[in-house]
């Protein structure tokens, strides 16, 4: 019994370093400062679970902490105006090449929630101009986790999203790759 137990463990532990790896993978590909790469795969190594969304809302926490943002983490009542401020401070950092030209949201939309597709959809549409677009990380709760990547990584970034860091047993979140959330 203790040999199967053991053999379980070590099964679930090869499954959740493979997890961390790509999701290693996919902030190798969206941050394009090698120092911020090198920091957030030493705290990536550092952590104690194994569940990737955990994860990655430690990772973003962190982020936010040293100010090298990558992630965005919003709830579902979270306004526009919000969304454009970390977004326009990821631009800054990764993507200093973009003139940050982000929709000018009319006065009765920046205090609109995000939970209507609109205000996703107006950023995204600017962000292509530049190649860039939004990669939404499904929760399976009414929160929003989206960081910013090239267009041209789109299919790989979603391979790895939905093939490597997928989480999807019984009782916990999922993590997929969306272009828009489902919300």
């Amino acid at each position: 019994m203790f040999q199967i137990f053991s053999a379980y463990r070590k099964v679930k532990k090869d499954k959740a370093e493979r997890r961390k790896n790509a999701l290693l993978t996919v902030l190798d590909i969206i941050l394009k400062d090698e120092e911020a790469k090198t920091i957030f795969k030493n705290e990536a190594e550092k952590t104690k679970t194994d569940n990737i969304l955990e994860i990655i809302y430690l990772l973003h926490e962190y982020s936010y902490e040293i100010k090298i943002p990558f992630i965005i983490y919003l709830d579902w009542k979270s306004t526009a105006d919000e969304l454009d401020e970390q977004l326009r401070e990821i631009l800054r950092l990764n993507y200093p090449h973009v003139k940050q030209s982000l929709p000018d949201m009319e006065n009765d939309t920046v205090d609109m929630s995000v939970s209507g597709k609109i205000i996703f959809e107006a950023y995204n549409r600017v962000l292509k101009e530049d190649k860039l677009q939004l990669g939404f990380i499904e929760t399976n709760s009414d929160d929003y986790m989206l960081f910013v990547h090239e267009e041209k990584d789109k299919e790989t970034i979603e391979s790895i999203i939905r093939n490597e860091i997928r989480v999807r047993p019984v009782g916990t979140s999922v993590c997929e790759y969306k272009d828009t959330p489902k919300k």
